[in-house]
């Protein structure tokens, strides 16, 4: 999904393609590993393992020490996600850098490796900042809920804004009939609302680290969007 302008032959590919093919390779990936789950365990050995289910599969398939593969399959699995995360959020940075919503300096690319070098260096820069400030909070499992949390609070934000975005670029088919504006202009513009609903109603509930971690990440996004536009033309509104 975020390698559309690295393709061999140069040229970009449509970000849809990508987005389509990921998401029927995860539901055939997710649909095998229950499969295997339901084959090989029962309900009582599935129960007992809770998330530790993937190593309770290898010590029925795999004698010992083979079903040590687990672990191994477990960090290959991190790395992965890992570099997921670098490559997905650098390649974002990249984009709107070259943009002028960010400082061009995170579009350099590599003149070698042709790469958004900078904007890599940056995200796991931070990604370090993060890692180390999380192993201060008492356990693994409130590092989980306060980031999912934190998360889906943004999620409702960024959800919302392009709704409204949405039902504000089309606010000229509430001219062209009903279906026309429920479509393009009603109906975003409900959901958007809805997601707001959502969020506000979701803060309540958030202890101080995942404020801290919610709403203190979208107050510090207000930052480059302040130097963005000091720095850039001023922008014609729609």
């Amino acid at each position: 999904m975020n390698l559309g302008e690295e393709t061999k032959d140069g040229t970009p590919q449509p970000a849809s393609q990508g987005a389509f093919w990921a998401m029927v390779n995860l539901i055939i990936f997710f649909i095998i590993m229950m499969v295997v789950v339901l084959i090989v365990l029962n309900d009582k050995e599935i129960a007992d393992a809770n998330t530790n289910v993937l190593y309770a599969i290898a010590d029925k398939l795999f004698p010992k020490p083979w079903s040590y593969l687990a672990v191994i399959s477990t960090i290959l699995s991190t790395i992965g996600t890992i570099e997921t995360q670098i490559l997905q959020f650098s390649r974002s940075m990249f984009a709107m850098a070259r943009d002028n919503s960010l400082h061009p300096r995170y579009a350099k690319i590599h003149p070698e490796w042709q790469t958004p070098f900078v904007a890599t260096l940056v995200i796991w820069g931070l990604g370090v900042f993060l890692l180390f400030s999380s192993s201060y909070m008492p356990s693994v499992k409130s590092i989980l809920d306060s980031s999912v949390l934190a998360i889906g609070f943004q999620i409702c934000f960024y959800m919302s804004m392009a709704a409204f975005a949405c039902a504000w670029h089309y606010r000229s088919k509430l001219n062209h009939g009903f279906n026309h504006a429920m479509s393009f202009v009603i109906w975003p513009a409900l959901g958007g609302a809805f997601m707001v609903f959502i969020a506000v109603y979701s803060i309540p509930t958030f202890d101080r680290v995942t404020l801290i971690i919610g709403i203190g990440g979208l107050l510090i996004g207000f930052i480059p969007l302040v130097l963005g536009r000091m720095r850039a033309p001023k922008l014609k509104i729609a």
